[in-house]
């Protein structure tokens, strides 16, 4: 089965001869296809920073906590500022973050 492309027509200002032209369409975009392992550790780790997030901020089952700490974010930023970073939005947090900082920094670099 043969594809059929839509023109639409146009005056050649030269001689005044119709032309086809194809509509401009936005270029294709392709998705990146995932991949299932690395899925499933993302997933691993924004459960564990869940359950975590909320002892530091010692949370009940049915309480959340007011922090987001966003995973792409995190791995935009150079090494040196993720700390910082992380630390900056944790300030609030009722126990100590350092601990949690730390693995969370070394739980990122194998995503």
């Amino acid at each position: 089965m043969m594809a059929t492309v839509n023109f639409h027509e146009a005056i050649n200002p030269e001689n005044e001869t119709p032309l086809k032209v194809r509509p401009n369409r936005p270029k294709n975009h392709l998705t990146q296809k995932y991949d299932p392992k690395s899925t499933r550790r993302r997933l691993q780790v924004e459960e564990w920073m869940d359950e975590e997030l909320k002892e530091l901020y010692e949370c009940d089952d049915d309480e959340d906590y007011d922090v987001e700490i966003d995973i792409d974010e995190l791995l935009s930023r150079p090494e040196a500022s993720r700390y910082t970073f992380v630390q900056n939005i944790l300030e609030e947090a009722k126990k100590p973050t350092d601990e949690f900082i730390k693995e969370l920094l070394q739980k990122i670099k194998k995503l």
